[in-house]
């Protein structure tokens, strides 16, 4: 996948002037969180790019609205709509059951979908709900999809994560706060420190693959994602100023999708458009291992996506 980058103004100009040539022509995305926030104006980018895009949404009415928005707005024929509840295990695993009958090959991935709950809830598999959605969903998927992501290779996943992560801490072995004390600004961060480790320990689990697996923050970003009441409506409004357009933001997403300035780099964290080191204990190789054991645990019983020998969808994890 290639993009004139050198373009100016790529994180402002999403139209149709600088989207000219159909450079993604013959490639397919599949995007979650597509129907709205920075998942929008991504998919509508990928879509003039020339891809077949797929977007994923968990309300079929607001679904179809973004799919035939994008579709209208790209003048492509080629945009998709797939329905998934993302907390959900047995979602999860139909969504990528009706990509795999529909699409015959995956370029990349975006995982775009998240989720910040201010008390804490459980899925209807009684995983933490910000947990379920922020990185069990990304595990999952990911493992259901790696045979058509390796039959495209060079594929590219990319996994959203946040600034917010270096305010985080994790535990192994209480990821759903059941003993600790929860607040959703722990939560969340937890989830988006989650991503990284998850991202980096999946690129070293997959040499060869032609898979590339990298985490973005993609810029604080003006959407109602993180407006929900209390403490969460304060912090956005101190952070406010700082804060950039949901286009912008998708900018730097197809940046990172499409930039030959990053082919190959895989298992790397990026700020909008940099690639920078996460906290110290994003980088933490016996962490990312503990955490990789207990998705594996949190998975296998609800849907039996993961074995007891480690096998994830039908494929077998290298191990370190």
């Amino acid at each position: 996948m290639s993009l004139k980058t050198r373009q100016p103004g790529l994180a402002r100009r999403l139209g149709a002037t600088l989207m000219e040539e159909q450079l993604l022509t013959g490639k397919t995305a599949l995007i979650t969180g597509g129907t709205g926030g920075i998942g929008r104006p991504t998919a509508l980018a990928l879509a003039r790019l020339g891809a077949t895009t797929v977007l994923v949404g968990r309300d079929p009415v607001r679904g179809e609205a973004a799919r035939r928005f994008v579709a209208e707005a790209s003048g492509s024929s080629r945009v998709h709509l797939l329905q998934a509840d993302l907390s959900s295990l047995e979602s999860i695993h139909l969504l990528a059951a009706r990509f795999s009958e529909q699409h015959r090959h995956l370029d990349l991935l975006i995982n775009a979908a998240g989720t910040i709950e201010r008390r804490r809830r459980l899925s209807a598999d009684g995983i933490e709900l910000t947990l379920a959605v922020n990185l069990v969903a990304p595990f999952v998927l990911m493992a259901l999809l790696l045979e058509p992501l390796r039959e495209s290779a060079p594929a590219r996943v990319i996994n959203l994560s946040s600034r917010e992560h270096r305010r985080g801490s994790i535990d192994p072995d209480d990821l759903e706060f059941r003993t600790r004390r929860y607040s959703a600004s722990a939560a969340y961060s937890q989830s988006k420190l989650g991503v990284i480790l998850f991202s980096a320990e999946l690129s070293r689990r997959l040499p060869g693959a032609g898979v590339t697996v990298n985490a973005i923050h993609p810029g604080l970003t003006d959407t109602n994602f993180g407006r929900r009441g209390g403490i969460l409506s304060l912090g956005w409004t101190l952070m406010k100023p700082w804060a950039i357009t949901p286009d912008q933001a998708a900018g730097n997403l197809l940046y990172l999708a499409t930039s030959p300035e990053v082919a190959g780099i895989t298992g790397a964290y990026f700020e909008q458009q940099r690639r920078v080191r996460p906290k110290p204990l994003a980088e933490d190789l016996v962490l990312a291992t503990r955490l990789w054991d207990q998705l594996e645990r949190l998975t296998h019983g609800a849907s039996e996506i993961v074995n007891p020998r480690g096998s994830v969808g039908g494929v077998s994890w290298q191990s370190n």
